[in-house]
């Protein structure tokens, strides 16, 4: 292996070590308890990628159908990278706008399979749209896991600032995005540790389902 490769490696085992440790401290009784998720976070945080990746992952592992759902409508092209890769991994991709047709495709998928929910970026410091977000969750009338998405290259301050104001979501987790692109990621996991929640994936490149790092 060359240098670099060998310090991506360490990086790639001591992210995995961190992981496994971290897992036991989830807010509730497992990992995607429920059978609907949703990522949430800054806009380029990685979480359309990300969501497919965990989407092809459950396809792969479960050998069940797995639905995709792309909150993303009002930005022109949000939902369309999610929908081309729901088509290559077939899965099944739809949109909801409104609080009403998130709920109508959760009911319609309730009993298929896993759900994954990709919703749009926004500030951490846009309130009154963290705030909707989080009224769009409970108006579906389900139960979904919420889930930070948080580049590593991101300065610690702005991660601070995105760990405190999205867990007005109440989530239940961190993935961590672009590993592979950190120079390096100890201040990031020290302001996610010090949030108490449990970091469960993270990504570390574009390859969708590969580049995704789970305990």
């Amino acid at each position: 292996l060359s240098p670099r490769q060998k310090q991506e490696e360490a990086k790639s085992n001591f992210l995995r070590q961190h992981l496994t440790s971290e897992r036991a401290r989830a807010r509730t009784g497992g990992k995607f308890g429920t059978h609907s998720i949703a990522l949430v976070g800054p806009m380029g945080a990685g979480k359309t990628t990300t969501s497919a990746k965990i989407a092809g992952r459950f396809r792969s592992l479960r050998k069940e159908p797995v639905g995709v759902v792309s909150t993303d409508t009002d930005r022109p092209g949000g939902s369309t990278l999610l929908m081309a890769y729901a088509q290559e991994l077939q899965l099944h991709g739809t949109t909801a706008t409104t609080a009403s047709e998130l709920r109508d495709r959760m009911v319609r998928w309730s009993r298929r399979g896993p759900l994954v929910i990709d919703t749009r970026g926004c500030s951490p410091r846009d309130s009154l749209a963290i705030e909707r977000m989080g009224e769009m969750f409970q108006t579906s009338g389900f139960e979904v896991e919420r889930y930070l998405v948080l580049s590593a290259t991101e300065h610690p301050l702005v991660a601070k600032e995105c760990l405190e104001n999205f867990d007005e979501l109440e989530l239940n987790g961190v993935i961590l995005t672009r590993v592979d692109q950190a120079a390096g990621i100890g201040h990031c996991l020290e302001e996610v540790r010090k949030s108490g929640l449990p970091i469960i994936f993270a990504g570390t490149g574009e390859s969708v389902p590969q580049d995704l790092i789970e305990p």
